[in-house]
């Protein structure tokens, strides 16, 4: 799948809570150019532990399923604040985690393909 991440929404201050600000979305009209305005996440649906298919949808979307459902994407900074230590690389080549959640998103990928292999 091809892409290209644009700026699709400005948030802008419409009171003093956070609650309050308004989203305004960003559209081209450039001829030839789609634009699918909104902020978006990119949910991994799994079945029986097994990754079934990732699916790009609004932020706040309700139809995507609860169950065995994870959202890939996440916010690191917010308002010039940062959200979340990101690890050092020294630490990302040490720690077993990582290479951990690495190894098994690797064998949930080679499960789907052999699925999609033994289903043609």
């Amino acid at each position: 799948m091809n892409g290209v991440y644009k700026l699709v929404a400005v948030k802008t201050p419409a009171g003093k809570k956070k609650r309050d600000d308004k989203l305004i979305f960003k559209l081209k009209t450039s001829p030839g150019k789609k634009t699918y305005p909104g902020p978006k996440q990119v949910f991994r649906i799994l079945e029986d532990n097994i990754i079934k298919k990732d699916v790009i949808a609004l932020e706040d979307e309700k139809d995507i399923p609860d169950h065995s459902t994870v959202p890939l994407l996440r916010k690191f900074l917010d308002n010039r604040r940062i959200l979340h230590k990101m690890p050092s690389i020294k630490e990302i080549q040490t720690s077993s985690s990582p290479a951990k959640h690495a190894s098994s998103q690797i064998q949930r990928f080679r499960l789907c393909c052999e699925t999609l292999s033994s289903d043609t």
